[in-house]
């Protein structure tokens, strides 16, 4: 009977042990997925971090002419203010 129980007892914890294995290498398996989805999604976020650098100097250059623009337009307006009031006077 003591037998019997062993028997039975150590094929339980086998059958346990294979199903532990199992759910090791399906684990394991998941991580190494991560780990290289993570790795793309860095090296996709890296490319991200240079185009927003990019965008960011376009953006600053931009931003540098538009206040020359306006510079420029607020001076022409100034002549013309002028002029006009050239006309005016004569």
């Amino acid at each position: 009977m003591l037998a019997k129980f062993i028997v039975q007892w150590y094929s339980l914890i086998m059958e346990i042990l294979e199903q532990l294995d199992e759910q090791v290498s399906r684990l394991l398996q998941r991580l190494d997925e991560i780990s290289m989805e993570n790795s793309s999604l860095a090296d996709d976020l890296a490319k991200v971090r240079v185009l927003q650098a990019a965008l960011e100097e376009e953006n600053r250059n931009l931003s540098a002419k538009l206040r020359e623009e306006e510079l420029l337009r607020n001076e022409a307006c100034k002549r013309v203010d002028v002029l006009l009031q050239k006309i005016q006077e004569s």
